[in-house]
Parts: C-alpha cells; sequence; structure tokens
C-alpha cells in the first residue's frame, strides 16, 4: 500500500482527502475504495471523496452500492459529485444514499439553489474572499464548512488559517 494510514492518524490527521474521476473504472474506484476505508476503520480516520463535478449518478450509485455499511460509515464526506447544474441528480444521489453528506466547492453565488441543498461547503478564501462568505451566511447558509487552500503553498494554507479561524459560525 502507498499510504500508512496509521501514521498519518498519529501525527493527528482524523481525515484524507482523495481526489477521484468520474471516468475512471467503477470496479477498480470501488476495490481501492473498499481497501482504503477498510484500512482507515483501524485508525478511526476518515475519507473525503472529491470528484470535481466529472461522475455521473450510475456511476455514483455502481461505485458505492458495492461499498459494506462499514466501508461508507468512513466516508467523511462526498466533495462535487456531481456537476453543480445538476441539483436535482444531487437530491436523488441525497434519496438514494442518505448517510453521505454531499459538500458543495465548485459553486458560485448563481449556484443558489445547489449551495441551499449541499450539506455543507468547501471554501476556499483566496478564491471566494471574505465577502462571498459573509454575503452567502446573510442569505441563510448555515451548513458546515470546511476550509481549504488553493494550490499547495504554505502562504494559502496560513491564509485559509486564518479565515477559518475567523469566520463565523
Amino acid at each position: 500500500e502507498l499510504v500508512d494510514f496509521g501514521a498519518l492518524a498519529k501525527r493527528g490527521f482524523h481525515s484524507i482527502k482523495v481526489k477521484c474521476s468520474g471516468g475512471k473504472s467503477i470496479d477498480s474506484g470501488r476495490s481501492a475504495l473498499a481497501r482504503a476505508t477498510t484500512k482507515m476503520q483501524e485508525d478511526d480516520l476518515r475519507l473525503r471523496i472529491d470528484f470535481n463535478g466529472s461522475a455521473d449518478a450510475v456511476f455514483l450509485d455502481s461505485l458505492l452500492s458495492g461499498l459494506s455499511q462499514e466501508q461508507l460509515d468512513r466516508i467523511e464526506f462526498l466533495e462535487d459529485p456531481l456537476p453543480s447544474d445538476q441539483p436535482r441528480a444531487w437530491l436523488d444521489l441525497r434519496a438514494r444514499f442518505p448517510q453521505l453528506a454531499l459538500f458543495v466547492d465548485r459553486a458560485g453565488e448563481e449556484d443558489r439553489e445547489l449551495l441551499a441543498l449541499a450539506d455543507g461547503w468547501v471554501v476556499k478564501p483566496a478564491l471566494q474572499g471574505e465577502e462571498w462568505l459573509k454575503s452567502a451566511r446573510r442569505e441563510g447558509g448555515t451548513q458546515p464548512l470546511a476550509f481549504t487552500q488553493y494550490l499547495g503553498h504554505a502562504l494559502g494554507a496560513a491564509w485559509a488559517a486564518w479565515h477559518a479561524a475567523s469566520a463565523e459560525a
């Protein structure tokens, strides 16, 4: 295995984010998720899966329906599982897998319906800015926030941490 989950847990990690493409083989994707989530149980780690809006409902149903309940319980949330212009498909996915939280990342102010129905938001302060978050909160958005950085630079991490610490819950 490429990832030592035990070492990550000892370093204080609680969640691990992976990118997943909707165009990959369902069998190999399901097998990789099953192995990872099974190993993560030993260290009480959770998995965040980011599809970047690349999957479709058929792919997600096939991928997720092959996992056991214990494996599904290791998934903290699905990030942008479907394209942002398909809020109905998001609702259908939630109905099929109600135990999985659906977080939105790639949504702008024009995607108000999707922002309202999402279980949580991924916030990148360097991209969206503080005013976007304040505006969304004023308009009734109360979903949990997952702050992240854009790209991988330490300055981006510091900027995201500052916004996370100063965000109004």
